[in-house]
């Protein structure tokens, strides 16, 4: 399953980021010519850099867990994403 950057719809996102290392995201609207919408583009900025943010939307480019984690889309990717969500939301309550 791809999943589009669009990172401005969860409560937690902010604080927290958390994929899979198998995870696939991208921002694949632009391989479709379609300008995303709904603020991930400006989300994406402010977490990578607008350099790597350009780098993503101009290739449209999937990146994994482990490429998200490294370059700074999320704090953490493991083998089970949904455990370090659990994780986050005991240490954030």
């Amino acid at each position: 399953m791809y999943r589009s950057l669009d990172l401005s719809k969860k409560r937690l996102n902010k604080i927290f980021r958390t994929a899979s290392d198998d995870a696939k995201m991208g921002v694949t609207e632009t391989k479709l010519a379609i300008i995303p919408g709904g603020g991930g583009t400006q989300n994406l900025a402010r977490y990578v850099g607008v350099s790597k943010a350009k780098e993503l939307c101009f290739t449209a480019r999937m990146i994994n867990g482990k490429e998200a984690e490294r370059i700074g889309l999320v704090n953490k990717s493991g083998k089970d994403h949904k455990m370090l969500l659990k994780i986050a939301e005991c240490h954030f309550r």
